[in-house]
């Protein structure tokens, strides 16, 4: 019997072998993590010794040594005949950490507040070949024509008499040239007041989480959704609820039943890239979105990011298009042609809005960078910009069609796929429960390193969003041979 507990569970166990913290307590330290940030509640039964055991490919004793230890500490009580549940009565203070000795002979003299909410997954690069999520592949970019823009920058003496100003200002050049790329690329039209320009598409997220968003604030997102978005979510204090994405896009309907039960501060959606499954949202769908953020009185946090390379002849439109009532704050960055620094993040929203995500930035976001902003305004202004955005969706265009017969290859019948229609990401659904977590051990030993952000895995699906656009043709090959191995192996073990 599955547990509806085990898969909110298993991400916050990390279990390192070749740790000197013995294993039971790596999982007694993920479970603690889990209820300090409520994903299991108090009250909740965990899942049983055995089923638990199984899913992390360990001996059942480690785990019984694990609950052990959290009922001794007071986490969860074991009752006879029922199993373990998470304590009932409220937690006052916190408990002690469960540390190691070689933990104690580190201790620090004063308090330090742990953030369990910003624990990431192990994102180390153990290996030169690597799946990710759909990112671009910064080889590309002509870096030599990039710095003779800031070559001739750096010759300006106003410029370099603007480094010693420690004031935050904007750059109207680079702002006006973003305006411009928008009407071209996007269909859409702005003025100067309603747009905030940002070091990278992070800080715009981090502005408008900050600006919109308060502690116990209700918060929509989808459902698989993105998890780094979600965490940070969860660090404003924002309570997330899901909205399932299906093969129409967005369940509406689901939707709408949690807006006549609860008062919805915001809804955060890739409207053309639903992440992490790469559909679009239907102009249709679109549409009744914008009407029912205006009848329920909630913020559409619209990110476009993804949108850079588009395989079909006609352009989505995004959800700013059908706003006439000031819902959406739209973000989007130049990250998908440019690399640091050069991938500026920017912001669209009603003047008012642009104000306020003016303030929080200045405290996110050290002062002005005007020798990278005039460069870059001046690589766009000359059409550098759009015409490598032509030459690469040609290029990714190959790469996509290359990954798909790949993929018909290595993994016949087992998998379902699209071939995307923009974005440098495959949403891969296996047609057979596997161990994904197995899979990727498999795959590391071999020289491949896949992060755990990219598996989705539950009682309902098994699948993948896998990037294809930072890999050429020798390494994609390479990347899928490895992977449809460690697959094999533990199909056929």
């Amino acid at each position: 019997m599955n547990s509806p507990v085990i898969n909110k569970l298993l991400p916050y166990i990390k279990l390192q072998r070749n740790d000197s913290t013995p294993l039971y307590l790596q999982i007694a330290q993920g479970i603690v993590k889990a209820i300090q940030v409520k994903i299991v509640l108090r009250g909740e039964k965990l899942p049983g010794t055995r089923l638990l055991s199984e899913r992390l490919y360990i001996h059942r004793q480690t785990v019984v040594a694990a609950y052990d230890e959290l009922a001794a500490q007071g986490w969860i009580e074991i009752l006879p005949q029922r199993g373990a549940y998470v304590t009932q009565q409220k937690i006052k203070a916190p408990h002690p950490p469960i540390i190691t000795k070689e933990e104690k002979e580190k201790q620090l003299p004063y308090q330090l507040y742990s953030n369990p909410v910003l624990d990431l997954s192990s994102n180390v690069l153990h290996s030169s070949l690597f799946l990710t999520d759909g990112t671009p592949d910064y080889r590309t970019t002509d870096l030599k024509l990039l710095n003779t823009f800031l070559s001739a920058a750096s010759q300006s003496k106003w410029l370099l008499n603007q480094l010693n100003k420690n004031i935050h200002s904007e750059n109207e050049n680079l702002k006006n040239q973003l305006i411009n790329l928008l009407l071209i690329q996007k269909g859409i039209a702005v003025n100067a007041e309603k747009i905030l320009v940002t070091g990278n598409h992070k800080i715009s997220t981090l502005c408008i989480l900050r600006t919109l968003i308060k502690p116990n604030d209700i918060v929509v997102v989808t459902q698989p959704g993105h998890y780094f978005i979600n965490m940070m979510l969860k660090d404003c204090g924002a309570k997330l609820y899901t909205v399932s994405l299906n093969e129409k896009g967005l369940d509406i309907e689901e939707l709408k039943s949690i807006l006549a039960k609860e008062n919805i501060r915001a809804f955060y959606i890739h409207t053309n890239t639903l992440y992490p499954t790469a559909r679009t949202l239907s102009e249709e769908q679109k549409k009744e979105l914008i009407a029912l953020a205006k009848t329920y009185g909630f913020a559409i946090i619209e990110d476009d990011s993804g949108t850079d390379f588009i395989f079909d002849r006609q352009s989505p439109t995004s959800l700013i298009h059908h706003d006439d009532q000031h819902t959406v704050v739209y973000l989007n960055s130049l990250e998908g042609l440019l690399p640091p620094p050069y991938d500026m993040g920017y912001i669209v929203a009603p003047s008012s809005v642009i104000r306020e995500l003016q303030k929080v930035k200045n405290t996110l976001q050290s002062t002005s960078s005007p020798l990278i902003e005039h460069a870059l305004s001046e690589y766009v202004k000359e059409g550098y910009f759009l015409r490598q955005a032509q030459r690469l969706t040609k290029l990714y265009l190959r790469r996509r069609n290359q990954f798909s017969v790949l993929l018909d290859s290595y993994f016949d019948r087992i998998i379902d796929f699209n071939p995307p229609h923009m974005g440098l990401a495959f949403w891969v659904e296996f047609k057979q429960k596997v161990p994904l977590l197995t899979i990727c051990r498999n795959c590391e030993r071999k020289g491949l390193t896949i992060p755990q952000h990219i598996l989705y895995q539950d009682k309902y699906i098994t699948a993948m969003r896998i990037g294809y656009g930072h890999l050429n043709e020798q390494e994609a090959e390479k990347a899928i041979k490895i992977w449809s191995e460690g697959f094999y192996e533990v199909l056929y073990q």
